[in-house]
């Protein structure tokens, strides 16, 4: 499956947050909304019938939906490539 970078799947912008995502096209995020924007069926039963989304579709809108807590982890103990100890401000040292 391929990987990539992008900060705002729904309106197409790639950002540079390092967090990955599920790479997709425009067409196939078009797609997807087509698909999240349909109405509720249901069966003779009264049953809710689930849409279905491809495993690359699945994979992407839970990557959306996680995408918040990730950002929260990483604000909340650090992440990424962090400067080496004598390049550091006291300020950046004192919050390691």
């Amino acid at each position: 499956m391929e990987r990539g970078r992008i900060v705002n799947p729904f309106n197409h912008q790639v950002g540079s947050n390092p967090t990955t995502f599920t790479i997709m096209t425009n067409k196939e995020k078009t797609e997807i909304q087509r698909k999240l924007a349909l109405p509720t069926l249901r069966d003779s039963r009264g049953q809710l019938i689930p849409t279905s989304f491809t495993d690359k579709e699945s994979q992407y809108i839970i990557d959306v939906l996680l995408k918040p807590i990730r950002d929260k982890n990483l604000q909340k103990f650090g992440g990424g490539i962090q400067k080496h100890w004598s390049k550091m401000s006291k300020k950046e040292k004192a919050c390691n």
